[in-house]
Order: structure tokens, then sequence, then C-alpha cells
């Protein structure tokens, strides 16, 4: 006997109504959950997309945020290079001056030297000239010219005190 409400090709059994009701639920329940599948792969693009967005504008204000540091460090550098440049030029005038300095020191005392030696030579030959002068006055005085002579020179010498 065949079921008018079973599809031509379908084979009818007993409880085929219930299994059609459970054919049904399930099918329902499928297309419920290829739907709820079909929304979660939506919403996994859509999170996806949304993540994307979002890493490209944290690349974009890490980028910014790192051209702004490094410009900053750069030009800190840059003040820093040029303060010592700066320092540079003055100690290298500071270097030159020092140097004019020594050299004219150095012939300072290279002039030093030279009057010192020559004041030395100068001092050696009077103390020649005054030791052989003192030899010359020791002569005389041991002389007997000037041992006889020596009364004379008193009373001259007497004489022109009481002038």
């Amino acid at each position: 006997m065949k079921n008018s409400s079973v599809p031509s090709g379908a084979i009818s059994c007993p409880g085929g109504e219930q299994s059609d009701a459970l054919l049904a639920d399930r099918r329902g329940e499928y297309d419920r959950l290829q739907q709820a599948y079909a929304d979660l792969l939506a919403e996994r693009d859509q999170i996806r997309k949304s993540a994307r967005a979002m890493h490209a504008r944290q690349q974009a204000t890490f980028e910014r945020e790192l051209s702004q540091a490094l410009i900053a460090v750069r030009e800190q550098g840059d003040a820093r290079l040029s303060r010592l440049q700066d320092e540079v030029r003055s100690l290298e005038v500071a270097l030159e001056q020092a140097q004019v300095l020594r050299r004219h020191e150095t012939d300072e005392l290279a002039r030093l030297i030279e009057d010192r030696d020559r004041s030395t030579a100068e001092r050696e030959a009077l103390a020649e000239h005054v030791a052989r002068l003192e030899k010359v006055v020791e002569t005389y005085v041991n002389s007997a010219s000037w041992k006889i002579t020596a009364p004379l020179r008193r009373i001259a010498s007497v004489l022109r005190r009481g002038a």
C-alpha cells in the first residue's frame, strides 16, 4: 500500500510519519547549523578584516611615532654634534694658542739659558781678573818698596785728614 504523503520513490515503512517529522527537524537543525556556521564564517571574516585594519592603523601609528622619535633623536644628535664641533674648534684655537705660547716660552728659555751661560762666562772671567788683581796687590803689599814707603803713606794720610 502506498501512502499519498510519501513522495514517489520513497519507501513506506511503519512509523514513517514520525521519521519524516524527525527528518524535517533534523533538516531544520542542519539548516540552522549551516546558517550559524555561515554567520560564524562571516563574523570571522569581519574580525579578520577588522584586525587587519587595526593592525594597519597600529602599524601606521607605530611608524609615525618611530619616525618622530628618530627625527627627535637625529635633531638631538645634530645639536650635540654641533656643540662638539664648536668645542673642537675652541680646543683647536686653544691648542694653537698654547703651541704659540710654548714656542715663545721655548725661545725665551733658550735666550735665558744663553744669558745665563754668558753671565757665567763673564763672572768666571771677572773672577779670574779679580784673582790676578789680588795677586798684583799681594805682590805690591809684600814688596820691599811698599814696606819701606809705609811710614810715608801714613803721614800723608794723616796730613790729608787734618787739612
